[in-house]
C-alpha cells in the first residue's frame, strides 16, 4: 500500500509505478486469458497498457473463445496472426487448420498444429491425427495412435467439444486440399467395413475395434466436407 505522503506525478497511472513484469504477467495476461474483451478494454486505458497488450507473453495466453472459428475480417486475421507468432496454442491450431485444409501452406500448417499439440492443445493433436489418417500409407499408424490415445484420455464431453471445434473450422473453410481430402473416405478397419450411415448413433463405449474407432472420426469429417471437393 502506498503512503499518502508518496510523491506521485499526477499524469502517472498505477501501472506506471508497478514493476512491468507484474503488470504484464499477473494483471494483463491473466485478464486476457479470461476473455479477449478484457485485453481490448485494458489496451484503451493508457499508453503503457496499450503497449503491454501487444506483448508476445500476453498474446500467447489470450482467449480466442469470442472469435469465429475462421477469421474473415482483416482486423481479426491480423490479430490471429500476432497470436500465432506468439505461439498461442489456439491460434496455432486455427491457423494450422486454415493453412492445411485451405492449402495455403500444408507443410507450415502441420508444423503449427504440431506446435499446438506440443503445448497441450488437444484440438491440435486431434487435427494432426486426422490429417495423418487422410495421408494414409506409413502415416496412418501414427495418426491412429494419436486419435486413440486422445480418445482414451478424454471424457466424452471433451471429445465432443474437440470434434465441434474441428468441424466448425472445416465448415468455415474453402477446402482446396484435393491431394489429401478425396471424395472417397479412407478406411482404417478392413475387418468390419461399413459406410458412414452405419455409424449414426454409435456410442464410444460400443466401439470394441480400435480401427473402427478411428473410422468413426473420419465419418464425422466426411459428413461436413463439400461434395465434390
Amino acid at each position: 500500500m502506498f503512503h499518502q505522503d508518496s510523491e506521485i506525478e499526477e499524469d502517472k497511472s498505477i501501472f506506471d509505478i508497478l514493476p512491468l513484469e507484474v503488470v504484464k504477467i499477473h494483471i494483463v495476461a491473466r485478464a486476457a486469458a479470461s476473455s479477449s474483451d478484457n485485453l481490448f478494454y485494458l489496451s484503451q486505458c493508457c499508453k503503457t497498457l496499450h503497449e503491454i497488450s501487444n506483448d508476445p507473453s500476453v498474446l500467447k495466453r489470450v482467449s480466442l473463445d469470442k472469435f469465429y472459428p475462421v477469421a474473415w475480417k482483416q482486423e481479426e486475421k491480423n490479430f490471429l496472426q500476432r497470436c500465432t507468432n506468439a505461439e498461442n496454442p489456439e491460434a496455432l491450431y486455427r491457423t494450422g487448420m486454415s493453412q492445411y485444409f485451405g492449402i495455403v501452406d500444408g507443410g507450415t500448417g502441420m508444423q503449427n498444429l504440431e506446435t499446438a499439440m506440443n503445448s497441450g492443445h488437444l484440438g491440435g493433436k486431434y487435427a494432426l491425427g486426422i490429417i495423418l489418417l487422410l495421408q494414409g500409407g506409413v502415416y496412418k499408424l501414427d495418426g491412429m495412435e494419436m486419435i486413440l490415445s486422445m480418445k482414451k484420455t478424454s471424457t466424452a464431453t471433451d471429445l465432443e467439444e474437440i470434434r465441434k471445434s474441428f468441424l466448425g473450422i472445416i465448415k468455415g473453410l474453402w477446402i482446396r486440399n484435393t491431394m489429401i481430402v478425396r471424395q472417397k473416405m479412407p478406411q482404417c478397419c478392413t475387418k468390419h467395413p461399413t459406410d458412414s450411415a452405419g455409424w449414426d448413433g454409435v456410442k464410444e463405449v460400443d466401439l470394441q475395434c480400435e480401427d473402427c474407432s478411428c473410422d468413426q472420426e473420419l465419418v464425422h469429417l466426411w459428413k461436413v466436407l463439400p461434395n465434390p471437393i
